[in-house]
């Protein structure tokens, strides 16, 4: 039995010898599971991290308040339109949205900015799943003063799925 490949409108036949057509399969499947694609258009990621949050008063730049936060937020990456999303958000604006990312190398990223000067910046590591970073900042205001907050976030990723996202 001969198996033919087109190549450029040509056909090229190759006539299999021996054992080797019985280990034709086991080859083919080898190298589809040695493939590190991605097998759908969206990927789950769990991803422990830490933000830490200061205040600073914007008039002498001292830090008022410093505080952590240690969760797990669950993130869906859609690669096929470059977009993520995630329920429950660190940063409250961008939570339940799809954002617009760009991807290189199994590494998103994104910036967002608005109108009040309010930023996100971010690094996610998600195939393999691996370490996510980011910072952000934007300004408060609380009992009719003005503050400034800068936050940073680092964590770790690991593989999840639709049921983790679904239910944050």
């Amino acid at each position: 039995m001969a198996l033919e490949y087109y190549y450029r409108y040509v056909v090229v036949e190759i006539q299999p010898k021996g054992l080797a057509m019985k280990y034709l399969p086991l080859l083919g499947a080898l190298l589809l599971y040695a493939t590190p694609a991605i097998a759908t258009d969206v990927v789950y990621v769990a991803c422990d991290a830490t933000l830490l949050t200061k205040v600073i008063d914007p008039k002498t730049s001292e830090v008022l308040d410093s505080f952590s936060e240690n969760d797990t937020k669950v993130y869906k990456i859609n690669t096929k339109a470059s977009t993520i999303e995630n329920k429950d958000s660190f940063f409250a604006q961008y939570r339940d949205k799809e954002i617009g990312i760009k991807i290189k190398d199994g590494q998103l990223t994104y910036s967002l900015k608005n109108l009040n000067g309010a930023f996100v910046d971010m690094k996610l590591k998600f195939n393999p799943p691996g370490h996510i970073s980011g910072n952000g900042g934007g300004k408060m205001l609380k009992d009719d003063k003005n503050y400034n907050i800068k936050m940073s976030l680092n964590g770790n990723c690991k593989n999840s799925n639709s049921a983790a996202y679904s239910s944050q």
